[in-house]
């Protein structure tokens, strides 16, 4: 299932190669040809996102000979996650909506993943409608737009209404300037803190404040940010940890360093809460009978409980380092992709209640070669902003009652057929 996008402003001479595509004979070796001198991938789709047609930059810029892909759903190529995204553009471009600028991700062959940019318009080929269109690696353009968006969010709006507290030191060490931040921080005003060292600020005995000048030095010979934590005492003499990021910036022409401090107390509790509540609930997964897995949305296997070499017979190493084709007999795998792909669509749409759970019926291989049947209870793990992050199961052996429901539908059809005879 795929997706694609095409540009408003079309080369002209990839408007003449659409000549070639659209023609009554459809010349594929020469096509292939034309677009070896594109520096983007040129691509061909059917109408079920199967590929049909791949340049040579494929390989140079994903990893993939063509005949790798040809003839397989694109959407093989794409985390999960994308695939609804990118099916929603194959479907504009079938109905005649040109794809313009869409930016996704691909997998490489070395598991990577890509950002690429996807244009695309609807053509023919051999008679028949296709997608046809442009791929572009924009990762070093990412990679760009993040550092410059870093740079900004460091200099930008320094003393603006920002909650952290913001030094400008010397390269001694002396403040130069602070913000409202720190002053709330620490109880002392502005003129308080100006000409003064992180000393003041210390609580005593409780930090290395040589190290402290020694990472800040650092910072301001090699230009890397460096991050310690550091025990503040405030005005009123309480005592707090907060997190310390030096940077090294400019003041009015000067080399200083930038120091942004926050208030980690909270964080602290919250991280000791978590912990307390992880090895509880981590003792009750170790010593569940059924299996309780955690996929990542690459549908990487990040947890599981040592159950699985109980009912399946690979060991938690071997289960992790697993591909999720190499867990289930294909039918299975077709069946939970689908229902997976389906529940993220409802998931986006905003149609589906996110505390939902889906129960499947699949069948894994065992270490020594045969298959078991595994009930499926499958959740979504959400983050602060509903967004899906991981998905949990938890799963149980119904081999045997399998079989019995097998044996019972066989006895039940002898019956039927020595009533009837």
């Amino acid at each position: 299932m795929d997706y694609l996008k095409k540009t408003g402003k079309e080369p002209d001479e990839f408007r003449d190669h659409e000549q070639v595509v659209d023609g009554l004979v459809f010349n594929e070796e020469k096509f292939a040809k034309l677009t070896q001198s594109f520096l983007d991938i040129v691509f061909i789709l059917d109408e079920k996102g199967h590929c049909i047609f791949f340049n040579d930059k494929m390989e140079s810029l994903l990893g993939y000979k063509s005949e790798e892909v040809v003839g397989k759903p694109f959407s093989n190529l794409m985390p999960v996650i994308e695939i609804p995204r990118c099916r929603t553009q194959l479907d504009n471009i079938f109905n005649n909506k040109d794809v313009f600028e869409f930016h996704t991700r691909i997998c490489h062959k070395k598991g990577h993943l890509v950002d690429v940019e996807i244009n695309g318009n609807l053509t023919r080929y051999k008679g028949e409608p296709v997608a046809q269109g442009t791929i572009r690696d924009i990762s070093e353009r990412k990679r760009i737009q993040n550092a410059l968006e870093e740079s900004l969010r460091s200099y930008k709006g320094l003393f603006d209404s920002v909650s952290d507290a913001i030094y400008i030191h010397k390269a001694d060490g002396v403040f130069i300037d602070v913000n409202a931040g720190a002053t709330i921080m620490y109880g002392y005003s502005r003129h308080e803190l100006i000409g003064r060292n992180p000393e003041m600020v210390s609580a005593s005995g409780m930090n290395d404040l040589k190290q402290v000048s020694s990472l800040m030095q650092k910072t301001m010979l090699t230009g890397k940010p460096e991050q310690i934590e550091f025990w503040g005492m405030r005005k009123n003499g309480e005592i707090f940890p907060k997190e310390v990021i030096f940077h090294k910036g400019k003041y009015f022409g000067e080399d200083v360093i930038i120091t942004t401090a926050r208030d980690i107390t909270e964080r602290r509790r919250a991280e000791q809460a978590l912990r307390e509540s992880e090895a509880k609930y981590r003792i009750l997964a170790e010593k569940m009978h059924d299996i309780v897995w955690i996929l990542d949305l690459d549908l990487k296997l990040v947890y599981v409980n040592p159950s699985t070499e109980f009912t399946l017979g690979f060991t938690r190493e071997e289960r992790m380092s697993m591909r999720i084709d190499e867990c289930m007999v294909p039918e299975s795998l077709d069946y939970a992709m689908q229902k997976l792909i389906n529940e993220i669509v409802l998931n986006q749409d905003g149609k589906a209640d996110k505390d939902r759970g889906v129960l499947l019926e699949l069948e894994y291989y065992h270490k020594d070669g045969s298959t078991r049947w595994l009930e499926q209870s499958i959740n979504g793990i959400y983050d602060e902003n509903g967004e899906l992050t991981e998905i949990m199961g938890v799963a149980r052996d119904i081999t045997e009652r399998k079989k019995a429901k097998d044996v019972l539908h066989q006895y039940g059809e002898g019956r039927s057929n020595y009533s009837t005879s």
